[in-house]
This record gives C-alpha cells, sequence and structure tokens, in this order.
C-alpha cells in the first residue's frame, strides 16, 4: 500500500493547485517541470501541499540507503521512532491531493485492483518530504495506517487521509492525535 494513485484532468480545483505548482517549481529551480496526471506510479513528478500551504511539484519516492528502489510509504504508527521520518515531522509536512488512490485484493493467483475516492472533488494523502542531493526537485513519501471500515476488507494498509475542511490541521495540530482520527468513509469502485 499506496503504489499507485489517479490525478484526473477534469478537476478545476486541481488544475490551479497544478498551474501554480509548475510555475513555482520554475520560478525557485530555473527548469520547467511538467505534473503528470492519469495514474501516478512511483517516481512520477506531481503537485504537492507543503506547510505554507503553497502548492509545489514533488516527486513520489525517496532514494532508498541501502538497496535499489525507492521508499514510497512510511507506516504512521512509526513514523516518532523512526529516523528517517521523525525528523521531518517537525517542518517537512505535506499533503498529497489526489483524485483516488488504488488497493490490489489478491485472491489466489489473482490480483484485483479497487479505486478508492471521496464524495468531493479530491483527497488528501498525508506525507512527509525532503530534499535528496540526486534530484532538484523535493520527494515524498504517503504515510499509511490501518485500513478501516470496508477498505480493510481489500487490503490491510491504506493512505491516511484527510477531507479539504480538515487540511491546516494535518500542518499545526499534534501528530498523534491527527493520524488517530484521520479515517472517514470512502466509496470502493472496481477498477
Amino acid at each position: 500500500m499506496c503504489g499507485r494513485y489517479y490525478l484526473g484532468d477534469d478537476s478545476e480545483q486541481l488544475e490551479v493547485i497544478t498551474k501554480a505548482a509548475e510555475r513555482a517549481a520554475c520560478s525557485v529551480y530555473g527548469q520547467s517541470f511538467k505534473a503528470k496526471t492519469g495514474e501516478i506510479f512511483p517516481s512520477d513528478i506531481v503537485p504537492v501541499l507543503t506547510m505554507d500551504c503553497k502548492p509545489t511539484l514533488m516527486k513520489w519516492g525517496f532514494t532508498k540507503s541501502v538497496g535499489k528502489g525507492l521508499l514510497i510509504n512510511a507506516r504512521s504508527e512509526t513514523i516518532k521512532s523512526h529516523s528517517t521520518f521523525s525528523i521531518l515531522l517537525q517542518n517537512r509536512r505535506c499533503l498529497i491531493p489526489a483524485s483516488a488512490f488504488f488497493e490490489w485484493k489478491t485472491e489466489g493467483t489473482r490480483k484485483q485492483k479497487y479505486s478508492f475516492s471521496i464524495n468531493e472533488d479530491l483527497l488528501y494523502m498525508v506525507g512527509l518530504y525532503r530534499q535528496e542531493a540526486n534530484t532538484p526537485l523535493p520527494c515524498f513519501v504517503v504515510l499509511t495506517q490501518e485500513s478501516k471500515a470496508d477498505a480493510a476488507k481489500i487490503h490491510p494498509r491504506m493512505p491516511v487521509i484527510f477531507k479539504e475542511k480538515n487540511l491546516l490541521s494535518w500542518f499545526f495540530e499534534d501528530t498523534e492525535t491527527l493520524l488517530n482520527s484521520s479515517w472517514y468513509e470512502l466509496l470502493i469502485q472496481q477498477a
């Protein structure tokens, strides 16, 4: 969990966030970057909201210190005790807008893909970010939690998500309280 998500190109709200993020990245880094829409995979460049509530572009995934690949998720239950993440909790929190996220249910040797969304324009996945030496753009990870309600029937983990009206609480409230109370009803569809 969470290995892919979706950014629809039909959301006015997302279009505003994306354009602002692209302009900001061009201004800060002196080069043009284009945010990806559609199905988002690890290492894709996407719009993200930082603690100053400004949209910026980031790459999904931290470079692993050992081995190949990217670290794309972090367990919310252990981030305070994990040295990679605990320092980021202080001033490197972010929110990742999404139209939906995907999970897979394994039945025997077959995997069925499910889409999770809400009755709003966007959902916001909770994350942490950092700057890495090998990329001009910051990189982020998505925080995960134990799946709740109907989502638990599909997969044991899911992203920590907030509705738009609760976004600022992720930036300014006590993390332990927030991570224990962030769940709300999701709509599940077979993808």
